[in-house]
């Protein structure tokens, strides 16, 4: 699923608050801005090798860069929904574990959040 976002900001101030850079704590301040996240964490860096545009790349899965050249940075990350069914009967709630990936080019400014859920 592709989503576009148009904000009324410079790009440069929006590819960092949304997680392109260095800094990537405000990956975990984005994600927790939904009700039901939770257990946002920041878990390993490395880099990932593409070859097109970022894109269009699967990098979730892709191997970590042996070299850096022409690599991306990613950055890996969990965090947890609780999606209540019936409020007050805590023992009904659904908990998805989400596991995923921040990868960016800053050249281009362009970021490629991707996730995958295991239910508990």
């Amino acid at each position: 699923m592709d989503v576009v976002l148009d904000f009324p900001h410079p790009l440069e101030k929006v590819f960092v608050a949304m997680g392109g850079g260095d800094d990537q704590n405000p990956l975990c301040k984005n994600i927790l801005l939904s009700d039901i996240a939770s257990d946002c964490k920041l878990l390993a860096r490395d880099t990932v090798d593409v070859s097109g545009p970022l894109e269009d790349a699967l990098v979730r899965t892709a191997p970590a860069s042996t070299t850096n050249e022409a690599s991306f940075p990613r950055q890996h990350f969990s965090f947890k929904e609780t999606i209540k069914i019936i409020p007050g009967l805590s023992f009904l709630d659904i908990v998805v574990e989400l596991q995923g990936t921040n990868t960016w080019d800053v050249t281009r400014k362009v970021i490629v959040y991707e996730s995958r859920a295991e239910s508990t």
